[in-house]
């Protein structure tokens, strides 16, 4: 399969030129350039960042134990947040090592996944204590050669990964096909992001988006800050979640500095990050289980729920996920220590003051409906 960056293109965010204060867009991947450093840290998380909410179940879990394999350009140790999250991973197309990344998209994503605290940048990941492990599939022409793709993800398997994260893809092949069977059968949960419907010069339909195409590939497409998916999905294709996908805050590959991007690429990345809180607080389920989970616990229409995916009460047979009676997030009455204090305000929907900056009020509404969606019966 020669696989195609189509599905991950980067929506450029927007970048203020009246004081210059916005984080620039991340250029797309070109052969010949690499992405410079950015010289803006942003004091204040995405929308959708802030609309997901992970930071609410950190006191539960921040994917610690858990390896994502980010399967792309390579990921940078670069100065910031990725500093001591990332293994030295493996290069498929020039061989050796893929904990560097010149086209600076592999960083991005995998900061999204698990970026660590820094000063001054409101940038956290989903997942801030998961592990990343870089695997390069994207040539110096910025291009994903026939075959790199299914090796990315068997290395990525031999590597130990417990979630794949795919921004890229293509018509389906044996070797990827053979690559996903692989995943599967070892119990790795792979997430991909979805393309756009496509006709060829002849009016006829293109073969399926592949990986996102395969049933035991979680498919993930990308909404704006509206609600309005960003790509059009052929039915083929299928989708099996959405996440935000616009003006989304990210690092670079080089220093502290922030970019903002987006596209299917970055919204698979939210999902594989709440993938990693799942298999990291509830490591009994297997990895078609935390898919099914992260299916069965979205909004309506099917937007990632980070925080009713990590507490909701497990599946019974038939597929469904409750709500708890009590949810787990109870403020105690009296805090008596400054934890407690800290941990008090963040169940009220607070800030927690080293992760945000740009908290809204719309975490506290979904909360309320979820409360007004409880079933009863059961506990974790």
């Amino acid at each position: 399969m020669v696989a195609s960056l189509v599905g991950s293109t980067f929506v450029p965010g927007v970048a203020s030129a009246a004081d210059g204060g916005d984080p620039p867009a991340m250029p797309t991947p070109q052969k010949g350039r690499c992405t410079p450093a950015s010289t803006v840290v942003s004091p204040t998380v995405s929308t959708g960042y802030a609309r997901m909410a992970p930071f609410s179940v950190r006191h539960l879990t921040a994917g610690a134990g858990v390896t994502v394999a980010v399967v792309d350009t390579g990921v940078s140790r670069n100065g910031s947040g990725l500093d001591d999250a990332v293994a030295p991973g493996s290069d498929v197309v020039a061989h050796g090592r893929a904990d560097s990344d010149c086209f600076g998209r592999g960083t991005a994503l995998a900061a999204i996944v698990a970026a660590r605290p820094v000063d001054r940048s409101a940038l956290v990941g989903v997942a801030p204590a998961a592990r990343i492990l870089p695997v390069r599939i994207v040539d110096d022409e910025a291009k994903v050669p026939p075959g790199a793709l299914a090796a990315g993800i068997r290395v990525a398997v031999h590597g130990g990964a417990d979630v794949i994260l795919i921004g890229v893809g293509g018509p389906a092949d044996a070797a990827t096909r053979g690559a996903i069977d692989e995943a599967a059968a070892s119990d790795v949960l792979v997430v991909a992001a979805v393309a756009n419907e496509n006709t060829g010069t002849d009016g006829a339909r293109v073969a399926p988006w592949y990986p996102a195409s395969d049933p035991r590939v979680l498919a993930v497409g990308g909404v704006n800050a509206s609600g309005a998916p960003t790509e059009t999905v052929s039915r083929a294709a299928g989708r099996d979640l959405v996440a935000p996908g616009t003006d989304v805050l990210s690092e670079g590959p080089v220093g502290p500095g922030n970019y903002r991007i987006g596209g299917a690429a970055v919204a698979a990345a939210y999902a594989a990050g709440a993938a990693a809180l799942v298999r990291a607080y509830r490591p009994q389920l297997t990895a078609s289980q935390v898919r099914d989970r992260l299916k069965a616990t979205a909004e309506p229409g099917g937007e990632l729920d980070v925080y009713f995916a990590v507490t909701g009460v497990d599946p019974h047979p038939a597929g469904e996920v409750r709500a708890p009676q009590q949810l787990p997030l109870a403020m105690p009455a009296k805090p008596r220590t400054p934890v407690a204090t800290i941990l008090a305000m963040t169940v009220a929907g607070g800030v927690l003051v080293s992760f945000l900056a740009g908290w809204t009020v719309a975490t506290s509404a979904r909360q309320a409906r979820r409360r007004r969606q409880v079933v009863a019966g059961g506990s974790r």
